[in-house]
């Protein structure tokens, strides 16, 4: 899985995932210590996934973006 986090405005991100293949994926932000989720989607029988998210009504800090695919699992820090 090929992972893409990208600033498009003031607390705004854009997530992009490649190659996929058609795997059943699970996408979630949470705190860092993973009590809470703040969002969370599952992507099936995709090569792509693209997801603008807005972090407006988050208190500014750290988050984590986890990306879990069988037993590949990609974490990833936002600020």
């Amino acid at each position: 899985v090929q992972v893409t986090v990208t600033a498009v405005a003031e607390k705004s991100v854009e997530i992009s995932l490649t190659n996929l293949q058609q795997q059943r994926t699970s996408i979630s932000i949470q705190k860092l210590d993973g009590s809470v989720v703040y969002y969370q989607d599952i992507v099936r029988k995709h090569n792509g996934y693209r997801k603008r998210l807005n972090f407006n009504e988050l208190e500014n800090g750290k988050y984590l973006l986890v990306i879990e695919q069988g037993a590949e699992k990609h974490q990833q820090v936002i600020v």
